[in-house]
């Protein structure tokens, strides 16, 4: 608790100078200072309350020199010459193009399946149909289609299982880390470097890289503060997006109302008890209400809807989309070797046709 109280004190006043600095730059301010000249004024309102907190060495002084900063990182940032990473070329983009271009070479037989494929593995959601778009937004399952932790935390898995290859030793077990969170990072940038993703890369690689230092990972909400602050600081625009803010809403909820809801139904310690469904039904249940508690009101605020059937969206269809994405991308990569055996391509659209048929029935609900 100590720990995250002490990078709360970092992240949290970071954050609200973020926000104050964007306000200015976008209010009544705009039409007397040059986002230049904010900017200006900002780096020496920051460095004198820099000075200030090291010589007084007060809590208050700190809180005020991370606010300052998050202030100048915002007006920085409006001014032009914050810090944005391009992703739209390189490397990380021709292979994006690739990846797109195997799915679509992919057998199957309704071109809406591979579709939902690219959307899943890649965020490229041109492909979809009017039709498949309108059941997954009226279903309340636009979540599944937007990359996210979600989809990253999937790639991880596989990633990070396969690396297993290399032992278990000290050495083997760095030289995995760096390997998953390189391969997460150009996994992120294939795909455009959303804020959620960027937001879910940040987190597995401060996971990551504090299990190998400290020999513990981080807690979850600590890392969560420290992905919020060096996302901030990388690329304070990123505030503004719908994306960005849903994202770590839903993050708060399963960090502090999730481990209560789940502790209301323990997991029983035998391996019989393990395989519980019904706890299982309740974890996925648990999931969903507690994203739902803090995304909500901004949803019906930027939106002006709420999906009343989230909860049987997200029990019955995020375990099909788990499901499918795993499948995708063992058949892509045996298509990419030409030994995908057929029935894994027809097993592949049937998921995906059971899953359209899920959210069409939520839909006429």
């Amino acid at each position: 608790m100590d720990e995250v109280r002490d990078v709360a004190g970092i992240s949290v006043p970071f954050t609200a100078g973020t926000a104050a600095g964007f306000w200015m730059a976008d209010s009544f301010l705009r039409e007397t200072l040059s986002p230049s000249i904010l900017s200006s004024a900002s780096l020496i309102f920051t460095a004198a309350f820099i000075f200030l907190a090291v010589r007084n060495r007060g809590l208050a002084w700190f809180s005020a020199a991370y606010f300052a900063t998050g202030l100048f990182c915002a007006s920085a940032s409006s001014a032009g010459i914050a810090l944005i990473p391009d992703t739209g070329t390189g490397i990380a983009a021709r292979c994006s193009s690739a990846l797109k271009g195997l799915i679509d070479d992919m057998p199957f037989r309704s071109p809406d399946s591979g579709a939902v494929v690219k959307a899943l593995l890649t965020g490229d959601r041109s492909g979809l149909s009017s039709e498949s778009v309108r059941i997954f937004r009226q279903s309340g399952a636009s979540h599944i289609l937007a990359l996210s932790g979600l989809h990253l935390g999937i790639i991880y898995l596989i990633i990070s299982n396969f690396f297993t290859i290399f032992g278990n030793s000290i050495t083997s077990r760095k030289l995995r880390c760096l390997l998953v969170c390189a391969a997460a990072g150009f996994y992120t940038l294939m795909t455009g470097a959303g804020p959620s993703i960027v937001r879910a890369f940040l987190f597995i690689c401060i996971r990551e890289l504090s299990g190998i230092s400290s020999g513990r990972q981080q807690g979850a909400a600590r890392t969560l503060l420290i992905c919020l602050t060096v996302q901030l600081a990388i690329s304070p625009q990123v505030m503004k997006s719908v994306g960005f803010q849903l994202s770590y809403l839903a993050m708060c909820g399963i960090v502090t109302i999730l481990p209560v809801m789940q502790s209301w139904y323990p997991e029983a310690e035998t391996r019989m008890g393990r395989l519980d469904p019904m706890r299982w039904i309740w974890n996925a249940a648990s999931l969903a209400i507690s994203c739902q508690i803090f995304t909500a009101p901004l949803s019906w605020l930027r939106f002006h809807s709420f999906p009343r059937y989230f909860l049987i969206t997200n029990i019955s269809a995020l375990p099909l989309a788990t499901l499918i994405m795993l499948l995708s991308v063992v058949t892509a990569i045996l298509h990419a070797a030409g030994i995908c055996p057929e029935i894994l391509v027809m097993t592949d659209e049937r998921l995906i046709s059971i899953l359209t048929g899920v959210l069409e029935t939520i839909c006429s609900m």
